[in-house]
């Protein structure tokens, strides 16, 4: 990943805006355009002074730019670290001595021509760059294990290895296994990372998805086989954290990969044909090894006789050491000669447990808060901001207790740049939480993801701690309570992993969920969720256990007289129906889902269900009554607030204003609907906006631009799995390539579409992908193969009731004769 920082001034911020959507588009390259990206009070200028990791400085210059002393405070202090600062002209303007003995780049006349150049630069700088490295911060008091780290590398250097590292907890498994990621990671291609404690494979495959950069495609059983190939052709190191079941296992790829397992467990049958590297408790140098490290060599040799009873009372843990050690050297009361566990016990299990307790009674009060509060939160990491918020301490202060917890080797640091950090599970059992703090937590969780529609990309990085608090409230489904807790926990997780295109993991909340409800018997949840996992089997194209999915839905709402959740189930059939081209029986369900709000009411059920009737009445050519509809529905929105239902309603008038030739309305309606998406962070609404427009553009014959955003819509859609974005692009841009004479090019994007549409069912889309091959196929001279996919499409828009897609079909079958 090449990492770029844009310095600029405010009146640029439209240029810069679209250059980093251009370089991020489709490649490795990761912008920051603005000092909020950064991080809040941490302006670049000190950032970059501290060791801020870019790769590059792009200074857009404007006379404004010349002017800001914040932009010229930017690039000096860029050029001053030795990280490359260059010039992109915006607007003309007088560029300061120091940038313009460097070659820059000139965007004032063609960007078109000159962002491709500016990519090619960025990307030039990643031969130089050091391999993916994904693996948390290094461990600050490793000690010894020479032997184990040779036997590590002697194993895994052997392209498809996989090595079993087990133990019991506090053996320092995992830290083995960071320090030799830290030492060997030049010789791996990349290294990736997971820490399994406490996740799903959903959680998991979306996570080793984002270190591999790439996209999520299709249902899980897909994306695993994805990321299992994309594994396989590099020699990289896969590590495989505190595994607790098989499920990880289907992760380990073939091929080059090397695979490292970190368990406690002895009996997974995946790793059962492959030999476990076990390490021991440590030695007693490498106790004292670790004890004069920290207490110094003078105060060890004064006391070798006491440090032996206490490696010996402790049984030599690595964990237990590391914490006696943080113990005697932060409190006064305690010595190597009056260490708790001489005076209390015997056995090494027993004086463990007492020096945790012991260790965390002699922090102060605000580490013990906080610590508490650390032990409810994920697992696998989690902000300090969240556990402070449930500690109910201080920012200042809680960096205070932070740092105290961590020097007794009480707390473990993933990522210090984003404050991420973790408790080993033998201090989370110590720590003891009540379930108060649980509490609190889910209370947290749920106020974070209250605004999840604006504030998605902080949520997704908490959506560890969300599936913490769902999975506690889930297993208490008899507090009545606490399980309606869990549904709008579900609700939010459920609808920021589909709307980001994590769709496994929107699966898996559905899927928990309905278990739930159907294990004690809440048919009420239960239709809920039968719903939901409706749309997420839609999206994958799996309509026939869509459709039967929400005829569960339809029956259970039947019996408990849910009319609102029977509307529901109506309205999506008739969303996979128009899908499959049975438009007559979509409108009957549609008409009776306004039946339905009508009887009750329902404002925001009506906008829906003018919009889907508009949409059909679309697909016959009804425009007139269409936009009547349309018109409707916005002011139900505007009325209610509903900015999703808005962008959406904005597109579809926009689409007919279109065919009525009125273009330049059409195209500041789809304006109006780019800007609603970003705002709500809507990928998908995004996507489509960004093709709607370039089928403006492509009116307009202005092909570059039109292309540009086709290629946003092209990539947005593989990120999100959306296989029906991606055949639209896939069409358009045939469009573009048939208008430049490029027909084989044309005639290859449409085939792909083609086979998404027969995947998917998708009649309508089908219908249009085989009237543009007939008109390819008749520019190159094959008629047989022109008149057999115009007939094909033919048949299809006459079976759909399409009258103006109808005709036009004909007038080719009759020029191709």
């Amino acid at each position: 990943m090449v990492r770029v920082f844009l310095s600029h001034s405010t009146p640029d911020d439209q240029f810069v805006h679209d250059l980093s959507n251009f370089l991020e588009q489709g490649a490795d390259i990761k912008t920051w355009a603005d000092h909020h990206d950064i991080a809040p009070g941490h302006p670049f200028v000190s950032r970059i002074e501290t060791g801020l990791e870019v790769d590059a400085v792009l200074v857009v210059l404007s006379p404004d730019a010349v002017a800001s002393p914040w932009v010229d405070k930017e690039w000096h202090a860029a050029l001053a670290s030795n990280i490359p600062a260059v010039p992109v002209l915006c607007r003309e303007c007088k560029v300061p001595k120091l940038l313009a003995a460097i070659n820059r780049f000139d965007a004032t006349k063609n960007r078109l021509d000159e962002f491709p150049k500016i990519k090619t630069w960025l990307l030039s700088l990643r031969q130089h760059a050091p391999p993916p490295f994904h693996a948390p911060s290094r461990p600050p008091l490793f000690v010894g294990r020479e032997a184990e780290l040779e036997a590590l590398w002697t194993r895994t250097k052997e392209e498809g290895s996989l090595v079993p590292v087990e133990g019991l907890p506090g053996l320092g498994k995992t830290t083995l296994a960071l320090e030799f990621a830290h030492r060997h990671k030049r010789d791996f291609e990349a290294v990736y990372w997971l820490q399994c404690v406490g996740r799903d494979l959903a959680a998991l495959s979306s996570d080793l998805a984002s270190q591999l950069g790439v996209n999520l495609e299709g249902d899980l059983e897909k994306i695993l086989h994805h990321l299992r190939t994309e594994c396989a052709r590099k020699r990289c190191l896969l590590v495989l954290d505190n595994v607790d079941d098989e499920e990880p296992g289907r992760l380990v790829p073939d091929g080059r990969a090397s695979v490292l397992v970190t368990t406690r467990r002895d009996y997974l049958a995946f790793l059962a044909q492959h030999d476990a590297m076990k390490p021991q408790v440590f030695t007693e140098k490498e106790c004292f090894d670790l004890f004069r490290r920290v207490l110094g060599e003078k105060e060890v040799a004064k006391s070798e006789a006491a440090a032996r009873v206490v490696f010996e009372r402790l049984g030599y843990l690595p964990i237990a050491i590391s914490v006696a050690a943080g113990l005697i050297k932060h409190d006064i009361h305690y010595t190597i000669d009056n260490l708790p566990p001489l005076e209390k016990f015997v056995h090494g299990k027993d004086n463990v447990s007492a020096l945790f307790k012991d260790a965390i009674a002699a922090t102060g009060e605000d580490e013990r808060k906080l610590l508490a509060a650390m032990a409810v939160c994920a697992p696998e990491g989690f902000r300090l901001s969240l556990a402070a918020e449930v500690a109910e301490i201080a920012d200042a202060p809680s960096i205070d207790a932070l740092q105290g917890l961590i020097s007794r080797s009480l707390a473990e640091e993933l990522d210090r740049g984003s404050r991420r950090y973790r408790l080993h599970a033998l201090i989370r059992t110590a720590a003891d939480p009540p379930d108060a703090l649980r509490m609190r937590h889910a209370d947290a969780i749920l106020q974070r993801f209250d605004q999840w529609e604006k504030n998605w990309r902080e949520c997704e990085q908490d959506l560890g701690d969300l599936r913490q608090a769902f999975g506690w409230t889930l297993d208490r489904g008899s507090d009545a309570a606490l399980w309606n807790l869990c549904g709008v926990l579900a609700a939010r997780g459920f609808a920021l992993t589909r709307r980001i295109g994590r769709l496994p993991e929107a699966h898996e909340f559905c899927d928990r969920r309905a278990r739930a409800a159907a294990a004690i018997g809440d048919k009420h949840a239960l239709q809920v969720w039968y719903g939901n996992q409706a749309l997420v089997l839609q999206v994958w194209g799996r309509l026939e256990e869509a459709l039967a999915m929400l005829k569960k839905k339809e029956v259970t709402c039947e019996e408990l007289g849910n009319r609102n959740g029977l509307c529901t189930s109506y309205g999506n059939q008739a969303l996979i129906l128009r899908a499959r081209g049975q438009l007559e029986e979509a409108l009957a369900l549609n008409k009776k889902v306004e039946a339905i709000c009508e009887e009750f009411g329902d404002r925001d059920g009506f906008q829906a269900c003018y919009c889907n009737q508009a949409i059909i009445l679309m697909d016959w050519g009804r425009l007139e009554e269409a936009l009547a509809l349309l018109k409707k529905q916005e002011v139900i929105c505007d009325e209610l607030g509903n900015r999703d239902g808005l962008q959406i309603c904005y597109g579809n008038q926009a689409m007919i204003l279109r065919v009525w030739g009125r273009l330049e309305e059409a195209l500041a309606l789809h304006k109006k609907e780019e800007a609603v998406c970003e705002e709500l962070g809507n990928r998908d609404g995004l996507q489509r906006s960004y093709g709607n427009q370039a089928v403006m553009f492509m009116d307009w014959e202005r092909l570059d631009e039109a292309m540009a955003l086709l290629k946003k819509q092209e990539a947005i859609s593989e990120e999100l799995g959306n296989r029906e974005g991606l055949q639209a692009s896939y069409g358009n841009q045939a469009g573009i390539l048939k208008a430049r004479g490029r027909r084989e090019e044309a005639m290859a994007l449409l085939m792909k579409g083609e086979a998404i549409c027969l995947e998917l069912g998708l009649r309508n889309e089908l219908a249009h992908c085989y009237w543009n091959l007939a008109h390819l196929a008749r520019e190159r001279g094959d008629l047989d193969e022109a008149r057999t996919r115009a007939q094909a499409a033919l048949a299809i828009f006459t079976e759909l009731k399409m009258p103006r897609q109808t005709e036009a079909v004909k007038e080719l079958l009759e020029e191709i004769g």
